[in-house]
């Protein structure tokens, strides 16, 4: 059993791996360093082994890449390269065992391929696809490919531990490693996520208070060990590949400097999230895998909007990436969510005569804004896959 089971999550990651490639692959080689951020990265790899030292904050992707050349050999780029590729195939698979507990395997699958090209409903501006946005799909910045399912796979294991009755030793220890590589690989998302953790514990204490040191060891103490040492790294001490830096209370100017429009564009970005959490209002508060990313999200973009860098790095748009892993997580969450909703509701009604799917406004604009960002996304796919970077 365990064998097929194996085959199966390594099928979706070939598979996953495969379909992610054209776009990933025509980013790494780019040599466009603003329209990728991929040579940018493989230029500190190269450092980071010429200096023998860690050069930038977050080094997972860094460091993987030495790893990966030193073992087989070729270029830091087309190592940097597989490394993007399997992290997006990976993304792939978190989802995929996220709905595998509850659908078959093709059902799995095809909701697992969907929510992981989901985009903001930007085909509305064809031209225009990335920039103004709270992008949920990126294939031009290494570091944020590889957070994805390393961030998915945390607040799945958080929201499992903090609904279950009981927490195995296993489970602590994962989230201690992941919230260790959570934040090496890019801490954005550990930034969202202790604000948003301590939301989550205020509204929802009395449930959780006997699990709390299981919170406080995994995820609260070494989260809030990294993110102080990389602040220092980034704001005090600086690199010779990371000068130090400042950042500034700038509502909305890290944003305005690559778009205008910003309002109906937040709203394309946030409108499939906030139409599930609309329709499940009344369950919000009572549900983890919906309170907490919504909490997270809420702390993103107060992150996107609210701060900037100042300094050799001010046009970096950095806290922007905390926005849009947030809202990555809350958009899935919410839909595998809702994708449960329904098949429990319909599906698994006792009496084959309530099998029916009965007519709702609320679930037709929400099955019509998911199809709309599934195209946005593959409008994203397709213009990554062509003419990389030309249409952000």
């Amino acid at each position: 059993m365990k064998a097929k089971a194996f085959a199966e999550y390594l099928i979706v990651t070939v598979a996953g791996m495969l379909f992610f490639w054209p776009p990933i692959w025509r980013a790494a080689w780019s040599t466009d360093y603003f329209r990728s951020d991929f040579p940018l990265h493989a230029l500190f790899a190269e450092h980071m082994q010429a200096l023998g030292t860690i050069t930038v904050p977050h080094f997972l992707y860094e460091g993987s890449a030495i790893l990966l050349r030193s073992v087989f050999g070729g270029s830091i780029t087309a190592a940097g390269a597989w490394i993007a590729v399997f992290a997006a195939g990976a993304t792939v698979t978190v989802l995929y065992a996220w709905l595998r507990k509850d659908f078959g395997i093709a059902p799995s699958a095809l909701c697992a391929f969907a929510c992981a090209l989901l985009a903001p409903l930007s085909l509305f501006t064809p031209h225009h696809l990335y920039f103004g946005y709270i992008g949920l799909t990126t294939y031009f910045n290494p570091t944020t490919i590889l957070l994805k399912p390393l961030a998915f796979a945390h607040l799945a294991c958080v929201i499992t531990l903090l609904t279950s009755d009981r927490h195995r030793r296993s489970l602590a220890v994962a989230l201690f490693l992941l919230t260790v590589l959570t934040g090496i690989a890019k801490p954005h998302y550990l930034m969202c996520l202790l604000p948003g953790l301590a939301g989550y514990c205020a509204i929802r204490w009395n449930e959780i208070r006997k699990k709390m040191g299981v919170v406080l060891c995994s995820i609260v103490l070494p989260a809030a060990i990294l993110l102080a040492w990389q602040f220092a790294f980034v704001f005090i001490w600086g690199s010779s590949d990371y000068a130090r830096s400042a950042f500034l209370f700038a509502p909305f100017a890290g944003m305005r400097e690559h778009s205008l429009h910003l309002a109906p564009k937040l709203l394309a970005s946030i409108a499939l999230p906030a139409a599930i959490l609309w329709y499940h209002r009344r369950t919000v508060l009572h549900r983890a895998e919906l309170l907490l990313p919504l909490l997270l999200a809420i702390v993103g973009l107060l992150y996107s909007y609210l701060l900037v860098e100042a300094g050799e790095r001010g046009g970096s748009m950095n806290f922007i990436r905390a926005g849009e892993i947030s809202l990555f997580l809350l958009t899935v969450f919410a839909a595998v969510y809702h994708i449960r909703y329904l098949h429990t509701r319909y599906l698994d009604a006792r009496r084959p005569a309530e099998r029916k799917w009965k007519f709702s406004w609320g679930q037709w604009a929400i099955a019509m804004l998911f199809l709309l960002s599934l195209v946005s996304g593959a409008l994203l796919y397709a213009a990554e896959w062509s003419q990389p970077g030309r249409l952000l």
